[in-house]
């Protein structure tokens, strides 16, 4: 149960708690504690209960999570890919120099005043694409093209979405809106029915194919 009045959580709140998947948070959290989630690695959906442009402490909450890590607000959400950081000894003298691989480092600095700066996250996207996986990927550019943004459309034209979409429990929605943005074609859209196993979501994907590709033929029951 969220609790909308919390301000505070202490350190190590949630320490060890290894099969914690994910947590709900008020907009009315101001600080939080060190060490909150470690050894949480389950942990991979934050929810805050207002809009992705508000102001949040999400930018001190992700500096204690280095693995994949998705949040979601009442109006979008969006993902932060996993890093790795270490100290290496680079003189005689016992002198570190901070080593980070990967994006999603910088993508978890992406914030100015408490808010998310969308133009900064996208600006990593480019560098994202050398480094980490297509799920990886299609996992930010589908998540940030829900929230309006055009930067990613050619990204999503020039790849086969049909592996990715049916993860993800908003595929109507998105599948719409990818049709709407001429990112998915009715090739692809014959594919996502063909591997469909869902009786009732194969149908739902018909009808939706019938309703955005106009001049597409109509399906029957022998299609099933």
């Amino acid at each position: 149960m969220l609790c909308k009045t919390l301000k505070k959580i202490g350190d190590y709140a949630f320490y060890n708690c290894r099969k914690l998947k994910e947590v709900r948070l008020p907009y009315t959290l101001l600080h939080v504690g060190s060490d909150v989630f470690m050894n949480c690695l389950r942990l991979n959906r934050i929810y805050f209960d207002c809009s992705i442009f508000s102001t949040t402490i999400l930018k001190q909450i992700l500096t204690q999570i280095t693995w994949d890590i998705e949040v979601c607000f009442l109006d979008g959400a969006i993902f932060y890919p996993e890093y790795n950081g270490g100290y290496d000894e680079v003189g005689p003298a016992h002198i570190f120099a901070l080593n980070i691989e990967g994006e999603g480092f910088r993508m978890r600095q992406c914030f100015k005043e408490g808010k998310i700066d969308f133009d900064d996250y996208d600006a990593c996207f480019e560098k994202l694409c050398a480094e980490e996986n297509d799920a990886c990927i299609f996992h930010v550019a589908i998540l940030r093209f829900m929230l309006n943004s055009k930067k990613y459309n050619d990204y999503l034209r020039a790849h086969d979405l049909t592996s990715y979409l049916p993860l993800y429990k908003d595929m109507c929605m998105m599948i719409e809106k990818l049709i709407e943005e001429k990112c998915l074609d009715t090739i692809q859209m014959d594919t996502l029915i063909s591997i469909e196993t869902d009786l009732e979501m194969r149908t739902l994907l018909m009808e939706l194919k019938n309703k955005m590709f106009k001049s597409s033929s109509t399906y029957s029951f022998e299609d099933f």
